[in-house]
């Protein structure tokens, strides 16, 4: 069963909170990972949605954090 797909808006948005919080404790960190994080801002996987939901079970244990498993990926 897949359930709770994050928009990819929200994504951004919760990204960019981080990012925020933390870029004031790691900012050599975050400089230095400024394009893998770039990457994943824009890597919209709301289209990814309807080609992998039918390969999920209806019934069972729901898959949790697909979008954060395929992100890892990148």
């Amino acid at each position: 069963m897949l359930c709770n797909w994050e928009l990819h808006k929200d994504y951004q948005q919760k990204l960019l909170l981080n990012l925020i919080l933390f870029y004031q404790t790691e900012k050599s960190r975050v400089v230095s990972l400024d394009k893998s994080i770039s990457k994943l801002y824009l890597l919209d996987l709301d289209n990814l949605l309807p080609l992998i939901k039918h390969l999920y079970s209806y019934t069972g244990r729901p898959a949790r954090n697909q979008q954060g498993i395929i992100r890892s990926l990148v």
